[in-house]
């Protein structure tokens, strides 16, 4: 799996003669068959005339001098929040060394705090003190979610602080 990306300037809409290549890419394997390339843009001169469509792509995400491009509709898939696009635009691009599929899988969603371990907090699928021990974290127990709340940037805090507290814990589709 290589995703290829060509690379063309926004203002002029030619190509630049660059193809970068990325191995084993989310954006690749969440979008099969989706054309992709890369923009450059100039941040201190920009106009609204240079993000426009380019060979039938539009801008999706972006990254600094780089705006991704795609022929499909993709960054709502990923991103709901248009500012999101922005701000986390590239990681679909981020090259992997290896990448691998799990299928059938079960998620279990454990309360960091309290340990409970199913919907109705009633019947636990795993004890609560085990269920604790298993979503600390190197920072030791909960000290993680302290650390993520006391240096994430205001402007997504709140999704890290969202995501910090609950931690999944995969089972075996038959267990």
């Amino acid at each position: 799996m290589t995703l290829k990306l060509t690379h063309f300037d926004t203002r002029t809409h030619a190509a630049l003669g660059v193809e970068e290549t990325i191995p084993y890419s989310m954006a690749e394997y969440l979008f099969p068959g989706t054309r992709f390339a890369i923009g450059k843009v100039y941040p201190e001169d920009i106009q609204s005339s240079d993000l426009r469509e380019h060979n039938g792509m539009s801008l999706q995400f972006s990254s600094g001098k780089r705006m991704y491009f795609s022929n499909k509709q993709v960054r709502e898939q990923l991103y709901p929040n248009l500012s999101d696009g922005a701000v986390y635009g590239p990681l679909p691009f981020t090259p992997c060394k290896d990448f691998l599929e799990i299928k059938d899988a079960r998620v279990l969603i454990v309360d960091h705090e309290t340990g409970i371990s199913s919907p109705d907090g009633q019947s636990d699928v795993i004890d609560r003190e085990q269920a604790k021990h298993l979503v600390d974290d190197c920072w030791g127990p909960h000290n993680g979610l302290q650390r993520i709340q006391e240096t994430a940037p205001p402007c997504c805090s709140s999704h890290r602080k969202e995501a910090a507290l609950t931690a999944l814990y995969l089972l075996c589709s038959d267990g």
